[in-house]
């Protein structure tokens, strides 16, 4: 009898937790951002990563280095690799009320990595 009043537990908390995931087209991150730059990371710092940006494609900054919010694995999601300095990227970010870049995408489709002067979208890299 344990185990029907279990298994009806998790079926109702299930059925109510939906993780969807539809990733961001490249048109709606260019639609959607605010910045679109390429960077590369100076440091790492608990949850941002310092980035000092050589090309501005979208939107306008005063200062070149950005603190941006790094982005967090998920269930459906994950970075193609762990944060390093020296990772050259392009970035397309949001901006918080707050004041905080965020990179767009669920899947972290807003950060495309640059490596031999290519970028690389919604790739499965690992290096």
């Amino acid at each position: 009898m344990k185990n029907i009043y279990l298994i009806c537990f998790f079926l109702i908390f299930t059925s109510i937790c939906h993780a969807k995931y539809d990733p961001l087209l490249v048109s709606q991150l260019i639609d959607k951002s605010e910045i679109i730059g390429i960077g590369e990371i100076k440091s790492i710092e608990n949850n941002n990563v310092l980035v000092i940006f050589s090309d501005l494609i979208k939107g306008k900054l005063t200062n070149r280095t950005l603190k941006i919010e790094k982005f967090e694995n998920w269930t459906c999601a994950s970075r193609w690799t762990n944060y390093k300095k020296g990772q050259k990227i392009m970035f397309f970010l949001s901006i918080s009320k707050e004041g905080i870049y965020k990179i767009l995408g669920s899947g972290n489709e807003g950060e495309l990595p640059i490596v031999n002067e290519k970028i690389f979208y919604k790739s499965l890299l690992s290096y």
